[in-house]
Order: C-alpha cells, then structure tokens, then sequence
C-alpha cells in the first residue's frame, strides 16, 4: 500500500514555489552585480542593478536583443563568439568586453556566463556583469604615467654631460618625442627673455603633414596668449608688492 506522507497537497507545492520564487527575487534585487538571462542573446530577465547600471527601465530590455548593450556590430558579434566557445568548452565562459549606456556612456564589463542547462542552451543563459570602468581606467592611468615616467627619465639622462653642440639637436629629439607621447600635432620650447618680459621659442617640433608656416603662426598666437597671461600675472603680484 503507497504512503502519501511524502507527498506534497497542490496547495503546498504552490506555496513553496512562491517561497523559493521570493527567496530567487530577493536575492537578484540585493545582488550589488548586473544579473540576467538571455534565450539565443535576447534579454528575458535583468535584476534592478542591471538597469541601474545601464540606466534602462526593466520593460524596455525584456525581449531585446542584447545587441542594444554593445557600442557596435563588431563588439556584440566579438563578444558573442568568445562566450559561446568559452561555454562550449568549459561549460561556462567570463570575457572583458564593453557595453553601453541609455545615456550613451561606455562601460567596460566584466561578463559571466552559465548555462541554465548545459545540453541545452535554448533554455536560456544566465550572466553577471560586472561594471569595471573605473579599475580599467586606472589601469590605463598607470600605464601612461608608467611610460611617461620612463620617457622623462630617458631624456634626462641624455643630457648629462651632453656636448654644447649637441644641445638643438638633443632638444629637438627630446621635444617630438614628447609630442609624439602625448599626440599632439606641433610643440615647441619657450625661454623667458633675460628681463622676464617676452617669451622665445628655443626649438620647435610639427608633424609631416603640418606646414612651417602654419606651425609657426599657431606657436606665435601661443607664445603671444602665453605673454599676455605672464604679463597679467606680473602686474597683479607688482601691485601686490605696492600694497604691501
């Protein structure tokens, strides 16, 4: 004779499914991580972190297709098929990729993902994200300071007991090497006049594709707006001085 002691009426079977289906939204609603499930990389299910990060409201991404989080084709495809190969590999995959914002902000995301059910993926796929912006962008700050640290130390070291006539050539190398680091089209090295009145140009440096002419006529304007600035300076700490 079966024994129905282990069996649970209908009335508690729903019960506990409302429990557990609480605990499940409890717990996304608290996750400090971009949460979801995607079916083929259409957004079925975001948690409020995720819309918070990306500034979206839940209803306008449920049913898009997650190309909307990526900047371009490229990096939606990109992503894509290194996730899927992760998963098809190891069962769950974890890139870097970017995505962005409603506002149109990029974001750098840490992305993870696991099947729902690994022989089947058109169940579904959950993902975390994670918004890393802020580390990789100081991860780049310490590698440009890093290489501009290095750049500095390796043109100074250039100048140490550096012959007289030397010195121009050295100066211009040092100066396209800077404006090389930094981008910058044209650059130049400026003197104070012995009276600390004007400024003059030591050496100047302009990529090929920039005339002379047009060169000097952008350094002259600078050197000019630099004048005025220095001479506005100099007048208010004089009359500093008076008051004094």
């Amino acid at each position: 004779m079966a024994s129905d002691k282990n069996i649970d009426s209908p009335e508690r079977l729903e019960q506990r499914l409302k429990e557990r289906s609480g605990h499940l939204n409890s717990i996304l609603s608290a996750a400090a991580v971009g949460i979801g499930i995607v079916i083929d990389r259409v957004i079925t299910e975001v948690n409020p972190f995720f819309c918070n990060m990306l500034g979206y409201e839940a209803q306008e991404l449920h049913g898009r297709s997650a190309r909307i989080l990526y900047p371009s084709d490229e990096e939606f495809n990109e992503a894509g098929q290194l996730k899927y190969e992760q998963i098809a590999d190891s069962g769950k995959g974890s890139i870097e990729t970017r995505w962005v914002r409603k506002d149109g902000k990029i974001l750098d995301i840490q992305l993870s993902s696991v099947p729902i059910n690994p022989s089947d993926l058109s169940v579904g796929v959950t993902f975390t994200a994670l918004d890393i912006t802020e580390k990789k962008q100081n991860e780049r700050d310490l590698i440009i300071r890093s290489d501009f640290e290095r750049l500095i130390t390796g043109i100074s070291t250039r100048f140490i007991n550096l012959p007289a006539k030397e010195l121009e050539k050295t100066l211009k190398t040092a100066l396209s090497e800077i404006c090389e680091f930094t981008e910058m089209d044209r650059g130049c090295i400026l003197t104070l006049s012995e009276d600390q009145s004007i400024f003059n140009h030591l050496c100047m440096f302009a990529r090929e594709n920039i005339t002379i002419n047009r060169c000097l006529h952008s350094i002259l304007l600078t050197i000019h707006k630099l004048t005025m600035v220095y001479l506005f300076w100099l007048i208010k700490l004089k009359i500093k001085e008076i008051e004094m």
